[in-house]
């Protein structure tokens, strides 16, 4: 093999040699190939000889390359070079190349027939994959975010959203994927789908007024399968308010939670006063009428009568009850007045009558009365006192006769009784006597 050497040796030590190289010893030594002959002689001429063909094979030449390093999944081949001649791997293999794909040091000795060899060795070492694993899929709260984590500290990151970190923040709905890389190009991916859920506001209001004496009710406009409680109230979706103060309503998802504050203000009713102009409570509408007014401390109200309209000041021309609305901004409130009617039973008698004409002019005797009088009882009596008629009724009058005869011009007496309401609601009785005088 190149690189060795052969002693050739003539052997019959003593005697002299000649070999074809030159030399004249009984060895030498052979490096090169060639056809190396040799004479010995002794010491009278004898002769002897031989020849011996020496080839040198070259030596192979292997060099498996650099330790190496690769991903899992793939491969590498290991090449021994050195065509037509033998291969013996560390494997077993005794190929010429060999595929390989898992850690390890590989050896090949490369061989010929009489032995000439070489050998290489490399150590493989096959890197495992980054493992990347984003987790589920998730849903966050509006207002709120998640971490994702790509893990594997000290390797290379890449998003889909441009960053460049091992853990980026995430607010929005979408898809988020990363790779990551190691030092030699090995790489795992993995994707994530986060929805961010919004939870819609059901309170479209958020300042409520209502009035005093009322009650108000919160309730969201829509549920949307939500559920929704109060702080005040966990088990109902409405509550009903009386008093002024801020309101707070929880709106749950499986995944989300929100809270929507409601104000709510008690305002006061109007408040009015209404005065009889000529601070009276009854009248007597035969003769007379009044007015009612409306009379308040708060500004900007608007009025609005059952029987007047929109009016501060009206007329009161009959007894009842008179009722107006009253409003401001936010509330209204009803407000009435009684107003009665009371006249005082009154009488006017006549101090002469003259039957006898028979011109339908004061010829009947009779009070004129304004129809305010109870329990009437009239009664004439000529001048020995006698009663000479009487009635109980106030359209009847005495047409100064006595049994269908006139009565001679004389002076008469009248004596009536009657009774009247009072302006309180009582009774009271009165009664009158005086006289007239019949004349022709």
């Amino acid at each position: 093999c190149a690189g060795t050497f052969v002693d050739l040796d003539a052997k019959n030590s003593g005697l002299n040699y000649a070999w074809n190289t030159g030399a004249s010893t009984q060895k030498i030594k052979v490096t090169e190939t060639g056809m190396y002959s040799v004479n010995v002689t002794d010491e009278i001429g004898c002769l002897g000889s031989d020849a011996i063909q020496i080839t040198v094979n070259p030596m192979p030449v292997v060099n498996l390359g650099n330790d190496t390093s690769f991903c899992k999944g793939a491969s590498h081949i290991l090449k021994a070079g050195n065509n037509g001649f033998n291969y013996a791997w560390s494997t077993g293999a005794n190929t010429q190349e060999i595929t390989v794909n898992q850690s390890g040091t590989y050896e090949v000795r490369v061989f010929d027939a009489i032995g000439c060899a070489d050998t290489s060795k490399i150590k493989i070492v096959v890197k495992e994959l980054p493992v990347v694993k984003l987790g589920n899929d998730t849903t966050i709260c509006a207002g709120t975010f998640v971490d994702l984590d790509a893990k594997n500290s000290g390797l290379n990151y890449a998003w889909n959203t441009g960053a460049s970190t091992q853990k980026i923040k995430v607010t929005e709905t979408g898809t988020y994927s990363v790779t990551v890389t190691d030092e030699i190009g090995c790489f795992g991916t993995d994707n994530i789908f986060i929805t961010k859920e919004i939870i819609e506001d059901p309170y479209p209001d958020k300042d409520i007024v209502f009035c005093l004496g009322t009650t108000v009710t919160l309730k969201p406009s829509f549920t949307n399968n939500y559920n929704i409680y109060w702080e005040s109230d966990k088990n109902n979706s409405e509550i009903t308010i009386e008093e002024s103060g801020a309101y707070l309503s929880y709106v749950e998802t499986a995944f989300c939670i929100d809270t929507f504050a409601i104000h709510v203000l008690k305002v006061d009713t109007p408040m009015v006063v209404i005065t009889d102009i000529n601070g009276r409570d009854f009248y007597c509408f035969d003769i007379e009428t009044t007015n009612l007014s409306i009379n308040s401390e708060e500004n900007d109200l608007i009025f609005n009568w059952d029987d007047f309209g929109r009016s501060e000041l009206v007329e009161i021309t009959k007894p009842g009850t008179y009722r107006v609305t009253v409003s401001n901004e936010h509330c209204s409130s009803r407000f009435e007045k009684e107003i009665v009617e009371y006249c005082t039973g009154i009488l006017f008698i006549p101090n002469a009558f003259s039957p006898g004409k028979k011109d339908n002019i004061n010829d009947v005797f009779k009070p004129v009365v304004n129809n305010r009088i109870n329990d009437y009882e009239l009664k004439v009596y000529n001048r020995w006192g006698e009663i000479i008629f009487k009635t109980n009724d106030v359209n009847e009058g005495w047409d100064g006769t006595i049994n269908g005869k006139l009565c001679q011009v004389d002076v008469y007496v009248y004596h009536i009784d009657y009774s009247y309401n009072s302006e309180f609601g009582g009774s009271f009785r009165k009664k009158m006597t005086g006289t007239f005088t019949l004349v022709k």
